[in-house]
């Protein structure tokens, strides 16, 4: 398996640039660090059985997802991801089933009581970081993605011997607030016994920070998001791409992501990609969007679509479109509206599926 060289260490220079000085708008950080004054408290992990002593507490400092941080990290077996997690982040998939494995990378106490835990869902050479905050009694209040902090592939054949990759790092302003950085870069590489190495300077780079902070009832709110073009070139990411990827990085908690992918569908740039029957990427992050707030929120998403059930409702054929294609089996919507705890809103969307079925 081909490995990129040396990748914890490209792009991180001055990767934080990103969050200093190009605020764009929401909260005021805090530029210094508090101290949390409440005793750490991890016995919610230590009734699941992982041994407290060896956790790697995050630092203030940036912290980069690399050998560092895997050096005291935990894999989960599957009753300790059932009983910090309860099958939030793939609800439908039985845990014994996970192909890969789930780590339990580090931790940071919080005022109040809380937790922040930072997990990582690795599959194959990919993975997903994830956020999650756990309350004094141990119940988890929130969790957020925060990306994958390493992954890469090459081009496609039209421009060879390129790739992307990003890496990811992550940081605290203050007691309850961080900011988690992504950098990408688009760049040549050779092959070097079975490893990628780039070549030169990258053909572009941006760093994205995002910033977030944490309630006293424990949820994660999102601030700001910044970005610092180290340098242009062609293929980089466009405005519609990185305002789908800012939905993305919203925690669960804000149910107003529906609104903002909703009120994106009908963007002038983005109705111009779904033009592109073959190859939208739009129609792609829409669809992957939905399923993933299908999975996650069922009921709140339900919930929204029989209020958004006019001409407001721009996510509809898509949605639609997730069963019609057997992309998602109808059985499990059916399911579901039947879960659902408004009886006029259940009866109008029995109504508005029941011919949604896999065309033949």
């Amino acid at each position: 398996m081909k490995r990129v060289k040396q990748w914890a260490l490209m792009g991180l220079v001055g990767a934080f640039s990103a969050c200093n000085g190009m605020a764009t708008g929401g909260s005021q950080m805090v530029d210094s660090v508090v101290a949390v004054q409440e005793p750490t408290n991890f016995s919610f992990l230590a009734q699941a059985g992982i041994d407290t002593t060896s956790l790697l507490i995050l630092p203030d400092d940036p912290l980069v997802n690399g050998e560092e941080i895997f050096s005291k990290s935990v894999d989960l077996t599957a009753e300790q991801q059932n009983a910090l997690l309860g099958g939030a982040l793939h609800p439908d998939i039985n845990v014994d089933e996970h192909e890969g494995s789930f780590l339990l990378l580090a931790v940071k106490p919080l005022p109040g009581g809380f937790t922040l835990v930072l997990y990582r869902d690795s599959f194959a050479d990919r993975g997903m970081n994830y956020i999650a905050v756990y309350g004094p009694n141990g119940a988890m209040t929130d969790y957020l993605c925060v990306g994958d902090w390493f992954a890469w592939g090459i081009a496609d054949e039209a421009h060879p011997g390129t790739m992307h990759y990003k890496v990811g790092a992550m940081r605290f302003t203050g007691a309850d607030s961080f900011e988690v950085t992504e950098s990408k870069i688009y760049i040549a590489y050779k092959e070097v016994e079975y490893e990628l190495e780039p070549i030169g300077e990258p053909i572009w780079q941006v760093d994205e920070c995002y910033q977030y902070s944490v309630d006293d009832v424990g949820h994660i709110l999102y601030v700001d998001t910044k970005a610092d073009v180290k340098k242009k070139g062609d293929r980089m990411p466009t405005a519609m791409d990185a305002d789908f990827e800012n939905i993305q990085r919203q925690p669960m908690s804000d149910i107003t992501r529906i609104d903002r992918l909703n009120d994106l569908a009908v963007r002038s740039d983005v109705l111009a990609d779904l033009k592109n029957k073959d190859n939208s990427r739009a129609e792609n992050m829409i669809m992957t969007q939905l399923m993933d707030f299908y999975e996650k929120l069922p009921l709140e998403l339900l919930s929204w679509m029989a209020v958004h059930d006019g001409r407001s409702n721009h996510l509809l054929p898509f949605f639609e479109a997730m069963f019609t294609q057997d992309l998602v089996k109808k059985s499990g919507l059916d399911k579901k509206i039947g879960m659902m705890p408004d009886a006029k809103a259940r009866a109008k969307m029995e109504r508005l599926t029941a011919r949604w079925e896999p065309k033949q």
